[in-house]
């Protein structure tokens, strides 16, 4: 009988034994997949936080490029310290060259360029609504060492190619450095990643473009304009195409009105993001779904063209 008792209570003890292993079990394990849950949070938050911040830097960083570029968009500096003579020609007023460079400081498109890379600037065209694109745009301004890059001795374009052809000035029979380049967004062909181009008036083959910023998605811009081609104050913003639509005038005297412009870009991440991507505020202002699982944001700089800044100079 004492037997029994005793090989009954060890049974009984080896049970409970078993029955707290298998309870540790299951709390060890609702514990871990609390932990993991945790940590996969934590994972996808850090991802999106470090694929925005990536996001913030690159559109910092082509802020940065562009601005610097339509700050300078028109920039030549005046022969003389004095204000230029004008006159009334068929009603319009007429003012004396009293600089290298005094063309049109900037064209742009709604949609893209339709023309072909190496067209010249006089020759630019524009897609049409019905083939909606990235915008893009092309600036001009007299080149020197302290505005750009010197390269051998010669300013250089967005790409850092030296510009080593002459153009003669509208002020005297001197020759000066044009600077111009084009900027466009597009799809690489070789990664298949939307990215920021160049085209640049220097270098050994002209307007061959080159990518200088890589996931910028998108590209739209809007021109503050002036009541003419003399005046300083912007009167309203316009699209490329209200712009050229404006009459009378020619395509260089329009495009001379445009004063400042406004830039937005819509930037996106490296990879997909596991919740989606979820919604941003784009270029018009409306808030949408971001497609295709990727982090998208936009950006939006006025920059003023220095065209316009009235300033004189002992050069």
């Amino acid at each position: 009988m004492k037997k029994n008792i005793a090989y009954m209570a060890k049974t009984r003890q080896r049970g409970r034994t078993l029955l707290e292993l298998m309870i540790s079990i299951s709390i060890g394990l609702v514990v871990i997949g609390a932990v993991f849950v945790v940590y996969l949070g934590t994972t996808a938050s850090s991802r999106q936080s470090s694929a925005n911040n990536r996001i913030s830097e690159d559109a910092a960083i082509a802020m940065a490029i562009l601005g610097n570029n339509l700050r300078m968009a028109g920039y030549s500096p005046p022969r003389a310290l004095f204000s230029p003579g004008s006159a009334l020609v068929d009603g319009v007023k007429a003012v004396v060259p009293d600089r290298h460079y005094v063309g049109p400081a900037i064209r742009g498109c709604d949609f893209g360029f339709s023309s072909a890379a190496n067209v010249a600037f006089d020759l630019i065209t524009c897609n049409p609504s019905s083939s909606p694109g990235p915008a893009a745009f092309v600036v001009r301004y007299e080149g020197h060492s302290f505005n750009t890059i010197p390269i051998s001795g010669n300013p250089s374009d967005c790409l850092t190619n030296g510009i080593t052809a002459n153009t003669v000035s509208t002020y005297d029979a001197t020759s000066y450095k044009l600077v111009e380049s084009r900027f466009s967004v597009d799809t690489s062909a070789s990664n298949g990643t939307p990215e920021l181009y160049c085209a640049g008036s220097g270098g050994a083959a002209p307007f061959t473009r080159q990518p200088l910023m890589q996931f910028v998605e998108n590209m739209a811009i809007s021109y503050g304009i002036a009541e003419d081609n003399l005046g300083g104050n912007v009167v309203r913003y316009v699209s490329q195409t209200q712009l050229d639509a404006i009459t009378p005038g020619t395509t260089d005297s329009l495009w001379a009105r445009v004063v400042s412009v406004k830039l937005c870009l819509v930037l996106r991440s490296e990879t997909r993001d596991q919740n989606g991507g979820g919604n941003y505020i784009d270029c018009a202002g409306n808030s949408v779904a971001s497609p295709n699982g990727f982090i998208r944001r936009s950006f939006t700089s006025v920059f003023a063209l220095r065209n316009r800044a009235d300033f004189s100079s002992t050069f």
